[in-house]
């Protein structure tokens, strides 16, 4: 069933009903009243007793979705429970819905999509991706016309927040990480930041609006920043590299590669003059052309730009966003191929890593090698249980035929 967007009148101001009121709730609400007052309004908002101190906020649910004067619901939660099942109360009860949730509609994706047809009402999630960048909308627009041969980049304003403060101040990655969070770009519990969790659920909805395709999660290889010290970042720079998050998938004559690891970008590389929250998300096209935007990645008002987008999208009788017809299928990484840095200790003793090694450098109790090309799978899973001895480093070495 398609969805039907003509329930939303276009010359109404239309009423929000807001699940949450945190960084990204009051941003909207501040984006809203500066630069879209004559087309939307906050009408209710939904938080928890405690906090519930305004004459528009109310403490549950059906409080909200029963009010006439809400005609979208906007889901800014985060996590999976409740925000899955309010969003499904609200596309039942004939809302239209706009999340920012990558971690729902990755996990419940198709579900709360079918619910959204079968109640003729659209499901948005532009701001799930990017922050302020509109990547997800530009990939929907780009292959109407062309096909999407790759997808990547820095998706992760956070721990590129942390990378480049550590980068530029020689600093710990637990000051690196403190700032981020009083910033508010880090939660008090970074674990989705650092451990690659969140760029890895941005490149997975990133791949099925680019490819169609919902990639398995337990395919792709992921790595974060977790391990990384200050002491690397020095040796790293020495190097003459910047480091960075990186996040990617492509098409292959094997179906589709896709992982997430720290890698090294000359300083030439796009991905190497992204500094602070932003992001650089890019595409490349069937003519093998890459285009890339880059904006702040994290931060309330720029992930409520996003959310506006899909507003007016809705007021302007677009659909959602997942494709018709999208299949599932496993990461082949066999040809995802490059060499790595790795550091270890001079206690850790394996014949293998040894044999890999094309380069090494003794630094008091650390070793740091450069290994032959590998595949990326592979190493991931060397890395995984070498760390029952000690917590290894690893990362990526970018070159352009990796690009």
């Amino acid at each position: 069933m398609k969805t039907d967007v003509s329930k939303i009148e276009t010359n109404k101001r239309l009423g929000i009903g807001l699940l949450g009121y945190g960084t990204v709730g009051k941003g909207l609400e501040t984006l809203l009243e500066a630069t879209a007052s004559d087309a939307f309004f906050i009408a209710k908002i939904l938080r928890r007793a405690t906090k519930a101190n305004r004459h528009d906020m109310v403490e549950d649910i059906d409080s909200l979705l029963k009010d006439p004067s809400v005609d979208i619901v906007v889901e800014v939660l985060g996590g999976i429970e409740p925000a899955r099942s309010y969003v499904l109360a609200a596309l039942k009860a004939k809302k239209a819905v706009v999340t920012a949730n990558k971690a729902l509609i990755n996990r419940h994706g198709d579900e709360l999509d079918a619910c959204a047809k079968a109640n003729g009402v659209a499901l948005r999630f532009s701001a799930a991706v990017g922050g302020g960048i509109p990547y997800l909308a530009t990939l929907l627009e780009v292959k109407r016309h062309t096909q999407i041969q790759a997808i990547g980049g820095i998706l992760n304003g956070t721990s590129n927040f942390m990378l480049d403060k550590m980068e530029r101040e020689q600093c710990a990655f637990e000051e690196a990480l403190r700032a981020a969070q009083q910033l508010g770009y880090a939660e008090a519990d970074p674990s989705a930041d650092i451990l690659g969790t969140d760029s890895l659920n941005k490149i997975r909805l990133s791949g099925v609006v680019a490819f169609d395709r919902w990639i398995e999660f337990e395919s792709i290889p992921c790595e974060g920043i977790a391990y990384l010290q200050a002491e690397d970042i020095q040796f790293i720079q020495n190097l003459g590299y910047h480091i960075r998050l990186f996040a990617t998938m492509c098409r292959s004559e094997d179906g589709i590669q896709a992982y997430v690891e720290p890698q090294l970008f000359n300083v030439e590389d796009a991905e190497a003059s992204i500094l602070a929250n932003h992001n650089i998300a890019w595409f490349v096209d069937s003519m093998g052309e890459r285009q890339a935007l880059i904006g702040q990645g994290a931060g309330g008002l720029p992930t409520a730009g996003n959310i506006l987008r899909d507003l007016m999208q809705i007021k302007e009788k677009t659909g959602g966003m997942l494709p018709e017809g999208h299949t599932k299928l496993v990461a082949n990484n066999t040809k995802a191929i490059h060499q790595y840095l790795i550091r270890s200790s001079k206690n850790l003793k394996s014949g293998y890593l040894e044999a890999l090694s094309e380069v090494k450098w003794i630094q008091g109790n650390r070793i740091y090698r450069i290994t032959k090309a590998m595949d990326v799978s592979r190493i991931h899973a060397l890395v995984q249980t070498l760390r029952a001895t000690e917590p290894i480093f690893f990362a990526g070495i970018q070159t352009k035929e990796t690009l």
